[in-house]
């Protein structure tokens, strides 16, 4: 249905596991990016992905958005907490399937809800792939020497470091060379030697006299972590799709084409205050064994941290992507009250599950 291409500007890191390793005098964290397993040449070979479950995630936040936005023009409110979350998240609820004709009603009530799905309520009709750099797996580092733990050559570490007293005695953190780091550790051991000669020295001092002058005590300095963090290399190249598991109505076509519009502006993973998850898109549509490409996206002006690049958007005239949005924007106009009361439609499903679990715990 849509394939989708998006090349990292600036780096990329979603984040998969924090790993601690105990020091001496500080701890060393490990931010680990996620990684999926392909073979080349019988081997493993760990490349970076980018989940399709995050990239849902944000594409459903998009869409739920731009119907909140269309609903606060018409003073439409949000009747619940558990709406909210059904519409925003979707899992995690206590409602079961509903029957055939209640889940018609509720997907053409709601088509986000019908798109995604509410956990078990509501089948979500898309598939979303992870993002793979399919033409890159050939390069890889040989961690250790046996060509059977191969880490994708795309993907590098950065180490930063979270100190006290480091710039006039402020404690932050900063990214610092290892030239830095290496220098700040041997100052931080010199510091605590020359520490504990003065704890030595004071507790054989019996008495002191009035006319010495008191010198001040070191102060401690410490290192409070080090972090290393794995992270995407710029200008890789990203490819998945969104493809169908059930047939979209128009109107839920002209929605997804609205959330891609608006996803193509918003960075991507962690550390986005540090401008990390620059992306640029590709994305083109196929029906009827054609496809055309309806949003690319280029970053114009790359942002410094804490503000956002300046992005060019080319969104296609193509008459059927039109027609979709067109469609959703009919919907987007004209929807009421009952779309948003969503949780109201299934809490007979609702009470009947939790009539369930009395009956077997009262067995």
């Amino acid at each position: 249905m849509f394939k989708i291409k998006f090349t990292t500007k600036s780096p990329l890191c979603q984040i998969d596991t924090v790993e601690e390793m105990p020091g001496d005098n500080s701890k060393e964290l490990i931010i680990r990016v996620k990684k999926q397993k392909v073979f080349v040449n019988e081997y493993p070979v760990y490349v970076p992905v980018y989940t399709g479950n995050g990239f849902r995630g944000m594409l459903r936040r998009e869409i739920f958005g731009i119907m909140l936005e269309a609903a606060s023009k018409r003073s439409i409110q949000i009747a619940s907490p558990e709406d909210f979350h059904l519409m925003n998240a979707g899992g995690g609820n206590l409602f079961n399937k509903k029957d055939l004709d209640k889940e018609i009603e509720i997907r053409n009530l709601n088509p986000l809800i019908s798109m995604f799905g509410a956990s078990l309520s509501i089948k979500g009709k898309l598939r979303v792939s992870n993002f793979l750099p399919y033409q890159e797996e050939s390069l890889y580092t040989d961690t250790d020497g046996t060509g059977k733990n191969r880490i994708s050559s795309l993907i590098g570490v950065s180490q930063i470091i979270a100190v006290d007293g480091i710039l006039d005695n402020d404690e932050r953190t900063k990214y610092l060379t290892p030239e830095q780091i290496s220098k700040w550790i041997q100052s931080v051991e010199e510091n605590t030697k020359k520490r504990s000669i003065e704890r030595n020295n004071s507790k054989t001092k019996t008495t002191v006299k009035k006319t010495d002058k008191k010198e001040e005590p070191t102060k401690k300095k410490a290192i409070k972590s080090i972090i290393s963090k794995e992270y995407v290399a710029q200008n890789v190249d990203f490819y998945g799709s969104i493809s169908e598991i059930e047939k979209l109505t128009d109107i839920e076509k002209g929605l997804l084409i609205m959330g891609l519009e608006r996803i193509v502006y918003r960075n991507l993973g962690a550390t986005q205050s540090n401008n990390y998850g620059q992306v640029e898109y590709d994305i083109k549509y196929k029906e009827n064994n054609s496809d055309s490409t309806i949003i690319t996206s280029s970053v114009t002006k790359y942002g410094e941290i804490g503000i956002s690049s300046n992005y060019d958007i080319d969104i296609d005239s193509d008459k059927k992507v039109v027609d979709y949005v067109s469609t959703a924007e009919e919907f987007l106009g004209s929807f009421g009250q009952e779309s948003f009361d969503i949780a109201r439609l299934l809490s007979d499903t609702k009470s009947d599950k939790k009539d369930d679990e009395k009956k077997t715990k009262a067995k």
